[in-house]
């Protein structure tokens, strides 16, 4: 069919088009670097490398220092399949190719499972259109083959159980052998709605024993791949059973409880993941996002859900004690939430002892509207939050956490704004750092940050904070601050909090809503169809299977944005199953409405004219996100390059990150360029060591390097670039 090669052929230029021109054709945060850096092994002929001396020397923390190896954290088809780009020194044109592929047997399996052309050509258009497809398939994320492979698998499925072909049964059990090797999660859940689907056939079928005799054509291929998991996690491990995913973070995995990446012993950033934040997050992110990137129609973003409140999201004013030296601090805080409920925190930003690191307490407040009087205690190490309401008798304990903070200190009120709606705090009386005296002056603190307003008088302190102001950025939050003499100190104030979102923004946001409802209506129009209604209960099978595996998984990444990065973790499913329901529903409504409305088909196509609009905005929304994800792996590369490095470190301070460089693949000895995260970053073992103690260590000989960032204007908005700043070393 030459429009089908037609469009595989423009999903293949159109990937590499947004992978050079977007990402610089190069790994743009740190879980493409981790998969380039272990195909860079394979290409070598290497499972690992010899573990460096220390953490600095890998380019990302999900590249495993583990044992005496160095290797990806992900399993080994993910970055097996993207040697051959290495070997020709393209490596963003596999995941091309893998998704070319992927719009021919997205055609094939719509046109076995809905038993129709028309559905079929409309279903692989619409994926071609698709951001979850194009934008994920530019980049070396493992979502382009395991994609593939898992529509393989449900094409070859429905083939073997029409035929009854052991042949299909081997190719069905292959492919998605091989997607476990790429993403394990999305292979058992659509196992799982492939397995129901085979067994609904097999209940009403009259060929039930010629169909059972498939299973071991399909179980001998799972088995097998499966072991190649478990060799590859023994190789590494020690364990078969011990995944290279978590072996280095045994907190990044399936289940509730405290949940977050990091090293073993980390504490900080934990969360505690629980099952209602999971079903929030399904309803408020995770349905919307992959609706929008379906097909690009709406406007979804992570404060959507706060956009169609009456009251703003993350709005919080409170007491706080910070070093200036580390940035790290202790605050106690009322926070304004989008369902007009407030609670009182108690948390922080560094290292702690005792877990949690926040308690949350629910606080009984007027839509919109708290009132309350917190007190926050110092005393050594030791952090105590309390809290008061307005004629409610006595001070109850938020809890107690234990933190070191590093002199100077400092003290004072502060408060703060998400970017929905307004929100203002009103400070009463204040008892400061200063002493007990409640009548001290708060006219003669210190002021920091940026604020719409700011009035003192009367004893009293109004602050309404500007947009997406947040606490670990000094130059957006606002406060004021003074400098903290004692170590034991009792802070006290009262706080009228109030926050709304003003009605032209929610007015905005639900007509952003509509189209996204639009493609949710066209899913499930193929229900009520008796032609279509099996076909669409194995996707909807497969949509809930996948939101069912994912729904235990503590960060889905629904939560980061809009761009088809949000929906990474269901690339698979949108392209494979939403995709194709959508377009299904399209075909009947436009069926429908060109036979009953008269210029009906004026109407539909007036209609996808606008859509398609909404497409391309989608894109243009993205695309300059994409070109500034993450500057040390898009820009830093560069830069080294055009000064001609030779015998050089490049120490890259304040992160987690570092670009991939020719260690080691070239012994450290002989490499032109090495890359040393400084941090600091404890979590991931970078303790933040100063550069000369680092180049004493390990570097002596090599002229050292330190990056700086600066700002410029790009496309009018402030983006950074790096520039390199040699060192003299003594």
């Amino acid at each position: 069919m030459p429009w089908l090669a037609l469009i595989a052929v423009t999903a293949f230029a159109a990937c590499l088009f947004l992978a050079h021109v977007n990402l610089t054709a190069m790994p743009f945060e740190p879980d493409t670097a981790s998969y380039l850096f272990q195909a860079r092994l394979f290409a070598e002929g290497l499972l690992f490398a010899d573990a460096p001396a220390d953490f600095g020397f890998s380019a990302s923390p999900h590249i495993n220092v583990h044992d005496g190896k160095w290797y990806s954290r992900y399993p080994l088809l993910a970055s097996a399949l993207l040697v051959p780009g290495v070997w020709i020194g393209h490596p963003h044109v596999v995941p091309a190719i893998l998704t070319a592929a992927t719009m021919i047997f997205v055609f094939l399996f719509v046109r076995e499972l809905f038993a129709s052309t028309r559905v079929a050509m409309v279903a692989t258009i619409f994926a071609l259109l698709s951001p979850a497809t194009l934008g994920v398939g530019s980049t070396l994320f493992s979502q382009s083959g395991s994609r593939l492979f898992l529509v393989i698998f449900l094409w070859a499925l429905l083939r073997a159980m029409r035929a009854r072909s052991w042949w299909f049964a081997l190719l069905t059990g292959t492919a998605l052998g091989l997607a476990f090797n790429i993403r394990p999660l999305s292979a058992v859940t659509f196992g799982v709605a492939g397995a129901l689907y085979a067994l609904v056939v097999l209940v009403v079928s009259d060929h039930r024993v010629s169909l059972v005799r498939l299973l071991p054509g399909f179980l001998a291929p799972v088995v097998l791949l499966v072991g190649a998991t478990l060799a590859w996690n023994l190789t590494l491990t020690g364990h078969s059973l011990q995944m290279t995913f978590n072996v280095m973070q045994p907190n990044d995995r399936l289940g509730f409880g405290l949940r977050g990446e990091g090293y073993p012993g980390n504490v900080e950033g934990l969360h505690d993941f629980r099952p209602d934040w999971a079903l929030q997050r399904l309803l408020r992110h995770t349905i919307p996002n992959t609706l929008y990137n379906a097909l690009g129609w709406g406007r979804y973003s992570p404060t959507m859900a706060a956009q169609l409140s009456p009251y703003a999201d993350s709005a919080g004013a409170g007491l706080m004690i910070k070093s200036a030296s580390s940035g790290d601090w202790v605050d106690l805080r009322v926070e304004g939430r989008g369902d007009g409920t407030a609670v009182v925190r108690l948390g922080g930003r560094g290292q702690a002892d005792g877990l949690p690191l926040s308690r949350v307490l629910p606080l009984r407040a007027g839509p919109g509207h708290a009132d309350v009087v917190l007190r926050l205690r110092r005393s050594g190490d030791s952090f105590e939050g309390e809290f008061a309401l307005p004629g409610g008798g006595g001070f109850a304990s938020v809890g107690t956490i234990v933190r070191g903070l590093e002199p100077p200190l400092r003290a004072g009120l502060f408060a703060v704004h998400g970017g929905i709606g307004r929100s203002s705090a009103s400070f009463g009386p204040t008892r400061g750092p200063a002493g007990d005296d409640p009548a001290e002056s708060l006219a003669a603190w210190s002021r920091a940050g940026s604020m719409n307003a700011f009035d003192v008088g009367a004893g009293r302190v109004r602050i309404s904070p500007a947009a997406n102001s947040r606490l670990a950025d000094d130059d957006t939050s606002a406060g004021l601050y003074r400098e903290l003499a004692r170590e034991d100190v009792s802070l006290q104030t009262s706080i009228s909090l109030r926050w709304r979102t003003p009605w032209p923004e929610r007015l905005a946001a639900w007509a952003w809503v509509v189209p996204m409802v639009f493609a949710a209506l066209l899913a499930l129009l193929p229900l009520a169809n008796a032609r279509y209604r099996r076909a669409a209960l194995l996707c909807l099978t497969l949509i809930a299977a996948h939101h069912a595996g994912q729904f235990f998984y503590w960060a889905d990444h629904s939560t980061w944005g809009f761009t088809p990065v949000g929906v990474l973790y269901y690339a698979e499913m949108v392209t494979i199953a939403l995709v194709p329901l959508i377009a299904c529903g399209a075909t009947l409504l436009y069926a429908a409405v060109s036979r009953r409305v008269r210029a009906g088909r004026i109407v539909m196509i007036a209609l996808g004219g606008v859509l398609l609009a909404n497409t391309v905005y989608a894109y243009a929304r993205f695309m300059p996100l994409y070109r500034e994800w993450h500057p040390v792996y898009q820009h830093l590369p560069s830069v080294v390059d055009a000064a001609g490095l030779q015998n050089a470190v490049v120490f890259v301070p304040g992160g987690r990150n570092a670009p991939l460089g020719d260690y080691p693949l070239v012994g450290i000895d002989e490499a032109p360029v090495v890359y040393y995260r400084l941090g600091p970053w404890r979590a991931f073992g970078l303790p933040g060591e100063d550069w000369q103690t680092v180049y004493d260590r390990y570097f002596t000989g090599r002229i050292p390097y330190l990056i700086e960032w600066y700002a410029k204007r790009s496309g009018g908005d402030e983006v950074y670039r790096p520039r390199l700043r040699r060192l003299d070393a003594r």
